[in-house]
């Protein structure tokens, strides 16, 4: 359970109450499921999930989440459907919420070969040749989170994350291009649900769009090393069938993935002590260039 401070908590039922309120929904005895960039809140009086985002990072992503999720619908993508009769997304003074239905998913045993299927379904599908996609661009993202960043975070390492996120960006692009297609951004098993079907969904499309197809490989094999999921990236590379370790883009596509890992938290710190906690032991070891240290998740 996510830890948060009474005011943090009350000020997040405050706001689910208030999306509810513009919904047309119910929150009474919501459960929040999680809390690290998005507030998450599956409803108790229906089958539904509110993913919330706060601030002006939520409102800029909120409209292109919707407008994605639609166009995946449209193509039968492996990815959860936005709750339907809403219009979306729904914005309230300081908050955009997303609503999707509600699929199982955390009482599943998923196995990291269970991201194969998935992957590859999305990385199949033809992009609009009119480019309306939302682009796959974890530096903007990561702009957005240093500007709005937790007074708490001390200036120097706000000052040294956001000149790493310059050199890594730099170096990306002066990488060969890549091949690119419809990308999740964020794949891992913490991700997956079970849809109506039982094929297994990939939810949670805050980072999704138009990239590099290497990236969804990367984010397994990053959490290999960081999380000490032994074997795992090397089960998923055979089941894909892609090595993204022995691509020439990998030192990049790690770094931006490990950097994505300390910027995400950075605009709300002081209410988890937890989660402050964690983000500074992960920012001293890539401050010391360690790259074996193994980070835990946040809480």
């Amino acid at each position: 359970m996510t830890q948060l401070s009474r005011s943090a908590s009350d000020e997040l039922q405050s706001s689910l109450a208030e999306i509810c309120r513009v919904a047309g929904l119910d929150d009474r005895n919501a459960k929040l499921i999680k809390y690290t960039n998005n507030v998450v809140w599956h409803l108790a009086t229906a089958p539904v999930i509110v993913r919330i985002g706060v601030g002006e990072i939520g409102r800029t992503r909120a409209p292109r989440v919707v407008r994605l999720a639609n166009w995946l619908a449209e193509n039968d993508a492996p990815v959860p459907r936005l709750h339907p009769g809403i219009e979306q997304p729904v914005v309230t003074s300081d908050t955009a919420a997303t609503i999707w239905e509600w699929l199982p998913g955390s009482e599943n045993h998923w196995d990291i070969t269970d991201l194969a299927v998935p992957l590859r379904t999305l990385h199949a599908l033809e992009p609009p040749e009119d480019a309306s996609l939302p682009r796959w661009d974890p530096f903007a993202a990561a702009q957005r989170r240093l500007a709005a960043a937790d007074p708490a975070l001390p200036a120097p390492d706000l000052a040294w994350i956001d000149e790493q996120w310059q050199q890594v960006e730099d170096d990306y692009f002066g990488l060969r291009p890549q091949r690119c297609g419809i990308v999740h951004g964020d794949a891992h098993t913490g991700n997956l649900l079970c849809d109506h079907h039982g094929r297994a969904v990939l939810c949670d499309l805050d980072s999704a769009g138009y990239g590099p197809l290497a990236w969804d490989l990367a984010t397994s094999a990053v959490d290999a090393v960081r999380f000490g999921a032994s074997g795992d990236h090397e089960r998923l590379a055979s089941a894909y069938g892609y090595d993204v370790t022995t691509d020439p883009a990998w030192s990049v596509l790690r770094r931006i993935r490990e950097l994505g890992l300390i910027t995400s938290v950075i605009p709300d710190l002081a209410r988890r002590p937890a989660v402050a906690a964690e983000h500074a032991r992960r920012l001293a070891a890539l401050r010391q260039g360690d790259s074996t240290t193994r980070w835990r998740p946040y809480r």
